[in-house]
């Protein structure tokens, strides 16, 4: 007996019983259509053809913080374990917990985008020092590399030296990263520990590793990425309005793609590019015996078509291809 039949033979014998049978049926497919809508949307960074985020065997991800970082690490000259070990941890800053595909895998605390920890990791000032974005299709064109300009009217300023000048947050994280320095300023002083045997046991993250790279990396480029949200409105979070702290805009949509068109590229581009300098600035520091792959125009040009490609599917398969073409290091 077909389904048909079957139901045919209920309305038959019990009119009544099939009408509510079928109504409850309809009911459950209803309540699973709702919740396969709010999964979707759930997910919708990660699945947008201009999204950051894509999910593969690893799990979901960020194209920027583990694909990109990894090529460029390689390409400035470190080892392809080595890579891993800082794209790996520059994505955990995000995540929490995230496992490479050689099987590195790290979790790290005190570093949560969300919560009191966010706008130290994730929405860091920056000094003039640093790369300007140099973009005309915001709002308000940003004219230095300084951010904490942002808030100089605000009641949340950067802190000021003895000379009156701002100490943005990536002072203290670049010189603990690259030099080794007593120099982060979280809040509460949770300094980010990180574990690499499942969470059994964390140790604090010591600076000068290539752990505290990844973490730096990490808030180095968020800074450009939410650099507009910071000029516009003055914020360090997101929220929907305006179109520049708005997540699913901003990162889904305009991050990404036609350089000429799209607000957000030219600032994926400059961070990719400042992410590069900074792991030269580490390498030559930390390993001065090894020498890049890649000339700074070279990354450039590979960063700029990786960011123009729309599709966070084809990023990832260019930064891969290019990674699987280095063969090996000199240490």
């Amino acid at each position: 007996m077909n389904e048909k039949q079957f139901s045919e033979k209920l309305v038959d014998q019990k009119p009544k019983q099939a009408n509510r049978l079928i109504f409850k049926q309809k009911k459950v497919l209803i309540v699973l259509t709702l919740l396969f809508a709010v999964a979707l949307i759930g997910y919708a960074p990660r699945i947008f053809s201009h999204a950051e985020d894509i999910v593969t065997d690893i799990g979901a991800h960020s194209t920027f913080h583990y694909e990109l970082t990894r090529i460029l690490a390689v390409g400035t000259g470190f080892c392809k374990s080595d890579a891993e070990t800082i794209a790996v941890a520059n994505e955990a800053t995000d995540v929490g917990s995230f496992t490479g595909e050689n099987g590195y895998s790290v979790q790290i605390r005190h570093t949560s985008r969300v919560g009191n920890n966010s706008p130290y990791w994730h929405f860091a000032r920056r000094g003039a020092e640093y790369l300007r974005v140099s973009n005309s299709l915001v709002t308000t064109p940003p004219t230095s590399a300084e951010t904490c300009d942002y808030f100089a009217a605000t009641n949340m300023q950067c802190p000021k030296d003895s000379n009156g000048q701002w100490i943005p947050e990536l002072d203290g994280i670049t010189n603990w990263s690259l030099y080794g320095a007593n120099s982060l300023t979280p809040p509460n002083g949770r300094v980010p520990q990180f574990s690499t045997d499942g969470g059994a046991t964390f140790s604090t993250v010591q600076g000068r590793t290539l752990t505290s790279l990844g973490l730096y990396l990490h808030s180095l480029t968020d800074s450009y990425s939410h650099e507009a949200c910071m000029q516009v409105a003055k914020l360090r979070s997101h929220q929907n309005t305006p179109t520049e702290c708005n997540a699913n805009n901003w990162h889904i949509q305009l991050e990404y793609g036609n350089s000429s068109s799209e607000a957000g590229v030219q600032y994926t581009i400059t961070a990719g590019t400042a992410a590069w300098r900074a792991m030269n600035n580490f390498r030559a520091i930390n390993f001065p015996n090894i020498s890049p792959v890649w000339t700074e125009s070279q990354a450039v040009s590979f960063i700029t078509a990786w960011a123009q490609m729309n599709n966070a599917q084809d990023r990832r398969n260019y930064a891969v291809s290019q990674y699987n073409s280095f063969s090996g290091c000199i240490r």
